[in-house]
């Protein structure tokens, strides 16, 4: 959470909670056509709900010219692609969401290309005298957030400023009770922000609620580490937005494309870098299947990792009834939701039990602590590397009880000689 505060206070909904990030359609089809759909998300609410998750963040679900292949240019801000259902789903969705005291997060596109040599890109849309109305538009079928995945894009930020204020006002006029509307912008914006308008920039940074800050788990611990203190710094005051810590997403590579460098067997790499995303501090989400370590094992289609179908079950992968639009997993009958119970386990321990501080960082071994008032006192210990690490840490701590591990080890540990396996995290 944001320094600045010895106790606790009362906390917004998306601060310090775990949002689970779908991609419609590779995450449940409900109509054979090998396409996910909202209806989809809509039947998979009581696994969400059972991770722990307070909210859920959709892809772009707008209609576009070829749509799944240029679904980030959207023709129309204000419907649904057909082929992932129509408004009315969407509105269905977010009620069922807020039933069980869950939010929506939707993601917004804005730019396009064609800004002109050296100028970025342009807008899709007026983003003062359009935009307002959209987020209006949607914010009436139940959407309780945006997140605006690429105005770091824009040609010339100082143009962002107006359109800006005038999407918090629209906002804040339709916030539902106690519970305020969010706007997610990536750091990049930020850092632009500081460089090329940095006037404004104290303005603009408290009109936003989060920071999505996206991880690289193929640096060594030492980038890690600065990669997180640097982030930090953007959340150092209550008043500032919150960081929301993320690895996976859309055009990124999967966990375990990271961890291995190749596609890997192994479910623990994938659940070792969700533990360490867990255990930082502010927001974070999680990417569909990460928890499942899922991957495509094609070689000449992991560009497409990301997308890969869900898998639910070891039969028939349980995510369509008909031919899925992109090949399933690798080791899918081993990696889906039925098989990988202990796992699902350990990552809703670790989203239960979520102020922090980096204790250590060297080469691949990173330390987190977690301090929770008149509580406990927790520490993540993760060997980021591909070699088995032994390590005295007595200088540290003496010792603990394991609360989760991303293998096997359980009970009291001492930390006078630890030993951990490649990509171990306990």
């Amino acid at each position: 959470m944001p320094k600045g505060s010895d106790c606790n206070p009362v906390q917004e909904w998306w601060q310090g909670t775990t949002t689970y990030y779908i991609f419609v359609p590779s995450f449940q089809d409900t109509d054979g056509n090998g396409f996910g759909d909202l209806s989809g998300v809509i039947k998979r609410l009581d696994y969400l709900e059972g991770l722990g998750v307070k909210s859920i963040r959709l892809s772009p679900i707008y209609p576009s010219e070829s749509f799944v292949d240029d679904y980030v240019l959207p023709n129309n801000y204000t419907d649904v692609a057909p082929i992932l259902g129509d408004a009315r789903d969407l509105h269905l969705l977010s009620a069922l969401l807020h039933e069980r005291e869950m939010f929506l997060i939707l993601d917004m596109p804005l730019t396009q290309p064609g800004g002109g040599v050296g100028q970025g890109n342009k807008a899709g849309v007026d983003l003062e005298l359009e935009l307002p109305s959209i987020l209006s538009f949607w914010m009436k079928y139940g959407v309780d957030g945006f997140a605006f995945t690429d105005l770091h894009k824009l040609g010339d930020l100082n143009d962002l400023v107006p359109g800006i204020h005038a999407w918090r006002n629209i906002l804040d006029a339709q916030t539902l009770g106690l519970h305020r509307r969010v706007m997610m912008v990536p750091l990049k914006l930020m850092k632009r922000l500081e460089h090329e308008a940095s006037a404004v920039l104290p303005r603009v940074q408290k009109v936003f609620n989060l920071i999505d800050v996206v991880l690289d788990t193929s640096q060594t611990a030492e980038e890690i580490a600065t990669v997180i203190d640097d982030a930090t710094r953007w959340d150092d005051h209550p008043s500032l937005p919150w960081i929301n810590w993320r690895i996976g997403g859309p055009f990124e590579p999967r966990i375990n494309d990271k961890a291995s460098g190749t596609t890997s067997l192994s479910t623990i790499p994938a659940l070792g870098f969700s533990l360490l995303q867990l255990f930082l501090p502010g927001s974070v989400t999680l990417y569909y299947g990460d928890e499942i370590g899922l991957y495509l094992n094609e070689p000449d289609k992991l560009d497409f990792s990301w997308a890969v179908p869900m898998a639910w079950s070891p039969d028939d992968g349980g995510f369509s009834k008909g031919e899925p639009w992109l090949s399933m997993g690798g080791d899918w009958e081993r990696r889906n939701v039925v098989s990988m119970n202990d796992s699902l386990a350990t990552l809703r321990t670790m989203i239960e039990a979520r102020t922090e501080k980096i204790r250590f960082a060297s080469g691949e071994l990173l330390i987190i602590d977690r301090y929770y008032p008149r509580r406990h006192k927790f520490a993540l210990v993760i060997n980021l590397g591909p070699h088995t690490l032994e390590k005295d840490l007595s200088k540290l701590y003496f010792g603990g009880q394991v609360l989760v591990s991303s293998y096997d080890k359980e009970g009291y540990v001492r930390f006078k000689n630890i030993t951990l396996r490649p990509r171990e995290a306990m």
